[in-house]
């Protein structure tokens, strides 16, 4: 049977010992990630080879032994610093062959541009109420846990926000067997419907049923804006304008999370009731670019309808429903009674029917 990858994300609540000791960690990984950077600009400009990543681990042993500062950090946090410049070199090389504009050579970073770092194989411990992590055997309380039917593969632990007020993650990724799709779809009787996304209602069903759109950024605008003017004031680093970057994160954060919580909870719906979905293959893109006006943008983007795709893709996929799009040209315009084209633009909201009298929202 196939494997699919699935991850699990919890919250870390570290002690001031542990955050001390998580910092340290990804000071060590920031100066690794330049050191590394370096050696690989001096084999370019030497006429050498480009160090693959497992030349580049080869280089830690003897680079532990000048810096013992090194060995506060577990040895496999090393290898996947290594696979990371590696990766950053690969994607430069690639966009060099496809001959682009800006390539964007590797940058170096400072330690407010490294924000996470990667257990790839072992060295943590998972447990209902807390991660253990190596070396030291740190016991950081956890909260989100839930049941993984599978082998763990990897842990990385993400900082958010601005210091010294941190938020702390850790995404874990798992192997488990894909469950069986005609099993799924014989419970559910093999229902299918249709739906259409929109801005002022976020969904609409083929049942008629609205899911409203929360218009979670419009709402706030007034906060972020009283935040970003606060923060002006102060110069860059300065503690008073941390202080309000911390404000504006969390303000960000809480735009993210009702917004994420609205897409789940409609996604877990249709996925419960219907064994097919059929949903309008938008250009939202194009959509965007060819909106009216600034505000009309904005709409969009606060929609997240590319969130919800990408929710509705993964989620079905696990349940095994499936999604199939379709042409959204004319899906406003034709009635869906009796195929007749009524033309109408973005300001008409009903779709009034001359023929058959069909009066429903155009969506």
């Amino acid at each position: 049977m196939s494997k699919d990858i699935r991850a699990l994300k919890v919250r870390l609540y570290p002690n001031r010992e542990q955050e001390r000791i998580l910092l340290n960690t990804l000071v060590q990984c920031t100066e690794l990630y330049n050191s590394l950077l370096d050696h690989c600009k001096e084999c370019h400009e030497n006429g050498g080879k480009h160090p693959s990543a497992y030349d580049m681990m080869k280089l830690l042993p003897p680079m532990k032994r000048e810096r013992p500062i090194m060995k506060t950090v577990y040895a496999q946090v090393y290898q996947d610093v290594c696979l990371r410049v590696s990766r950053a070199f690969d994607g430069f090389f690639r966009r060099v062959k496809e001959k682009k504009e800006d390539a964007g050579y590797p940058r170096y970073r400072s330690l407010s541009r490294y924000d996470s770092f990667t257990y790839p194989q072992s060295g943590f411990i998972l447990s209902k109420d807390h991660l253990i992590l190596s070396p030291g055997k740190q016991r950081i309380r956890i909260r989100g846990y839930r049941k993984m039917d599978g082998r763990i593969k990897t842990c990385t632990v993400i900082r958010k926000g601005c210091g010294p007020d941190y938020r702390w993650e850790a995404a874990i990724t798992y192997e488990t067997e894909k469950r069986n799709v005609d099993d799924i779809a014989a419970a559910k009787g093999g229902r299918s419907i249709g739906i259409g996304m929109g801005l002022s209602k976020l969904i609409v069903t083929s049942e008629g049923k609205e899911y409203p759109n929360g218009k979670e950024f419009i709402k706030a605008e007034r906060q972020l804006s009283k935040i970003l003017r606060k923060m002006s004031r102060y110069e860059k680093g300065t503690p008073e304008r941390e202080r309000y970057r911390q404000r504006l994160f969390h303000a960000f954060e809480n735009i993210h999370n009702k917004r994420k919580g609205k897409i789940y909870e409609i996604v877990n719906e249709l996925i419960e009731r219907y064994d097919m979905i059929f949903i309008e293959d938008l250009e939202i893109r194009k959509m965007m670019d060819n909106s009216k006006g600034k505000g009309m943008r904005k709409s969009y983007r606060d929609a997240g309808w590319r969130k919800f795709l990408f929710v509705l893709g993964y989620k079905a996929e696990e349940a095994g429903v499936t999604v199939r799009t379709v042409d959204p040209a004319y899906t406003s315009q034709r009635c869906s009674e009796c195929g007749t084209l009524v033309p109408k633009d973005l300001s008409i909201r009903r779709h009034q029917c001359p023929c058959c009298g069909l009066d429903v929202d155009r969506d």
